[in-house]
């Protein structure tokens, strides 16, 4: 299956479909996806629809194989994975998707990302960006947290960039929030 899987996953894909049973095919889902978006994500990702469409009353199986398959390609073309991304139907995949990409695109470029996430109504995702811009520079991180709206959403970033602050420089942090 490794062998034929290099050469035509999409033939694999099929063969391990109709040969292996449900278990052991869920166990090689992850692996697979991701091997497989490393070569072409774009392929990957275009299989991968197809499946989550077709079983929408079992997306939560895929969550983790769309969010692998959203992290690795955002890694090489972060647009194209976030639009791929944006285009889900799944609510938990999507989410999950969006945070993986979150997480790399704050780390390169922490202002455009929370720009982005600002502009979505996700609390997880505001927390991802918030944790990790605080990773880098923790005050201009909690300083755009505190510039969100009142509410769960601000709290949630708040509380992710201010832990990573104090986890780092717990002096400092203390006297900025003060």
């Amino acid at each position: 299956l490794k062998t034929l899987a290099e050469r035509d996953r999409v033939d694999s894909f099929s063969l391990m479909e109709k040969s292996l049973s449900v278990v052991t095919r869920q166990e090689l889902y992850e692996p697979f996806f991701q091997q497989w978006a490393g070569k072409d994500p774009a392929a990957a990702a275009a299989k991968l629809r197809q499946i989550v469409e077709a079983s929408p009353t079992d997306t939560g199986a895929w969550n983790n194989v769309v969010a692998q398959v959203a992290t690795q390609w955002g890694t090489t073309d972060r647009p194209l994975a976030l639009t791929w991304t944006q285009s889900l139907a799944g609510s938990a995949a999507k989410s999950a998707a969006l945070i993986q990409i979150s997480y790399l695109w704050a780390a390169r470029e922490p202002q455009a990302a929370a720009d982005y996430a600002a502009g979505r109504n996700d609390p997880a995702l505001l927390e991802a960006v918030a944790c990790t811009w605080a990773s880098k520079d923790p005050k201009n991180a909690v300083a755009w947290a505190f510039g969100l709206p009142e509410g769960q959403k601000r709290n949630g970033a708040v509380a992710n960039a201010v832990t990573v602050w104090a986890q780092q420089q717990p002096e400092v942090a203390a006297a900025y929030i003060g």
